[in-house]
């Protein structure tokens, strides 16, 4: 993949980020090699990039989607 895409990050569990645009854009994507799936998990700006965790949104390299955590409340 980083042959054909320079730009790809690996950021782990399936996800690729792509700088598009001459970086004013970020694509992230799922992939799943073995039945070759690409899933389009976010697009936005480089800025609203910053402002996010990619390594914890969609789903995970197993397919399954990650665990919901619940914030206390007081």
């Amino acid at each position: 993949m980083k042959k054909s895409y320079a730009t790809a990050d690996f950021v782990g569990d399936g996800r690729i980020v792509f700088n598009i645009g001459g970086n004013k854009f970020r694509l992230v994507v799922w992939v799943k090699y073995t039945v070759a799936l690409v899933l389009i998990k976010w697009v936005g700006t480089h800025e609203e990039y910053d402002a996010i965790d990619v390594t914890k949104m969609g789903l995970t390299a197993r397919g399954v989607a990650p665990k919901k955590t619940r914030k206390k409340t007081r």
